[in-house]
């Protein structure tokens, strides 16, 4: 967890497998396939009470490899509460970007984002 401009930032990858919210660890990267195509497992366990006022939780995937594209890359979000699945979320077949925005967590719920950005540094993630 990392703070740029005042603002709480997480980020969980191969060698930092936590993310933590005030001192909670709310994101786990539980399985990393860096030899691959995935599977890539994230587990995030957090109460509602931790999105505050405008606050909200983005859920993105950062393409780290110089190979291929994310648009042609196929990949596949699943979002579970618990067993449950709520939403596959399919990467865009077109648009381009190292970086595919899938979804946001609000005080409403799970917001639909769906696009792409660029960015040279993983901590420029939003």
């Amino acid at each position: 967890t990392y703070y740029i401009d005042g603002v709480q930032k997480m980020h969980v990858y191969f060698s930092n497998k936590n993310g933590y919210v005030d001192g909670v660890n709310i994101a786990k990267l539980d399985y990393d396939n860096t030899q691959g195509y995935g599977p890539e497992t994230v587990t995030m366990t957090f109460k509602a009470d931790y999105v505050i006022d405008n606050g909200y939780f983005n859920y993105s995937v950062h393409k780290f490899s110089s190979n291929g594209t994310l648009s042609e890359s196929n990949a596949i979000v699943r979002l579970y509460s618990g067993n449950t699945l709520i939403d596959t979320y399919n990467v865009p077949t077109t648009g381009n970007g190292n970086v595919w925005n899938v979804f946001k967590i609000t005080k409403d719920g799970v917001k639909k984002i769906n696009s792409f950005t660029n960015t040279s540094s993983s901590s420029t993630i939003q």
